[in-house]
C-alpha cells in the first residue's frame, strides 16, 4: 500500500515537472493588487465559536476553544502562535444588530461620543440607530508559522476586556529601548517577535480563553527559530508601508461576535463579543 502511494506521488511530481509553470509565472494575476486582497483575521476560539459547530458554514474540522484560528482562511494554529507586530490602530467599530441583518456599519478613528450613548445589557454603547459601538485595538502582524516556516500577514483585533491584554502588550512593546548614534531611542513595533499563548480564565459569567503576550526575541535573532531574519525584516517594512499608505484592508466581514475569536458565555468579559 505504501509503495502504491509512493508511485502515485512520484507520478504527480513528474507531471508537474513536465509543465513549464515558471514560464507562465504570474499569468492571470495581472490585475491583482494590494487593493483587491484582504488581510486574514486571527481569532482565539471560544466555546460558542461557529468554527466548532458542524451546523455552521464556518465549521472547521478539529476546531476547539482555546485554539488560535485564521477565520478568513479557515486554518487552525494551536494554543500558541509567534507573531511580529507591525502596526497598531485604535478604532471604534459600529455594528448593526443581528436581528436587523448584522454587519459592519462604520469605522471611526476617534471616539464617536460613546460616553453620551445609551448602553445595552452588557454595558456596550448603543447609537441613535440602535447599532452597537465597539472600541477595538487592531493589530496588523506577521505570523511566523513554525510548521511551514512561512511568514504570513494577519490581522488580530481585540475588543471588550481584551483591550486590557492589548494595553499590556503595547506597554511591553514600547518599553524596549536601544542605544543609537544620537542616544537612546524606541525601536519600531516590529523590532521583536512575541509568543502569544491561549490561557483559560473563568469568572461569574462563565469560562473563556484569553491571549497572553510574551516577548520572544528580536527579529535579528530569529534564525534560531528557523526563519531568515532579513526576510522577516523586509516583510515587516513592506507590510508597514502598505498599511500606512492604505493599500491593504483587513477582513472585517463578520460581525463583532467574531471579531476576536467567537463568542462565549463569558465573552463580554474577554476580547470576544457576546453571541
Amino acid at each position: 500500500m505504501a509503495s502504491s502511494k509512493k508511485a502515485v506521488a512520484t507520478k504527480s511530481e513528474n507531471s508537474v515537472a513536465a509543465f513549464s509553470f515558471e514560464e507562465h509565472s504570474g499569468q492571470g494575476l495581472e490585475n491583482v493588487s494590494a487593493e483587491t486582497l484582504t488581510i486574514p483575521r486571527l481569532a482565539l476560539l471560544q466555546d460558542l465559536s461557529p468554527q466548532k459547530k458542524r451546523s455552521k458554514p464556518e465549521y472547521i474540522e478539529g476546531a476547539e476553544e482555546g485554539l488560535f484560528c485564521d477565520v478568513t482562511m479557515a486554518e487552525l494554529y494551536g494554543a500558541e502562535i509567534v507573531i511580529v507586530p507591525v502596526y497598531f490602530l485604535r478604532q471604534w467599530l459600529v455594528w448593526k444588530p443581528r436581528e436587523s441583518g448584522g454587519g459592519l456599519v462604520a469605522v471611526h478613528d476617534h471616539d464617536p461620543g460613546t460616553d453620551k450613548m445609551d448602553s445595552d445589557e452588557n454595558g456596550k454603547p448603543i447609537d441613535d440607530d440602535g447599532n452597537s459601538v465597539s472600541e477595538t485595538y487592531q493589530f496588523y502582524v506577521l505570523l511566523l508559522n513554525r510548521e511551514t516556516k512561512q511568514v504570513e500577514r494577519k490581522f488580530y483585533p481585540l475588543s471588550s476586556s481584551g483591550i486590557k491584554r492589548a494595553k499590556r502588550f503595547l506597554t511591553l512593546a514600547t518599553s524596549i529601548k536601544l542605544q543609537g548614534s544620537n542616544g537612546e531611542y524606541t525601536p519600531p513595533l516590529f523590532y521583536s517577535s512575541y509568543l502569544v499563548r491561549s490561557v483559560p480564565e473563568s469568572g461569574p459569567k462563565g469560562d473563556w480563553h484569553t491571549p497572553i503576550f510574551e516577548r520572544l526575541k528580536p527579529i535579528a535573532e530569529l534564525e534560531d527559530e528557523g526563519f531568515n531574519p532579513q526576510s522577516v525584516y523586509d516583510a515587516a517594512v513592506e507590510f508597514y508601508k502598505m498599511i500606512s499608505a492604505g493599500e491593504v484592508k483587513a477582513d472585517m466581514s463578520q460581525d463583532e461576535s467574531q471579531s476576536s475569536g467567537g463568542g462565549s458565555s463569558a465573552a463580554n468579559v474577554d476580547e470576544s463579543e457576546p453571541m
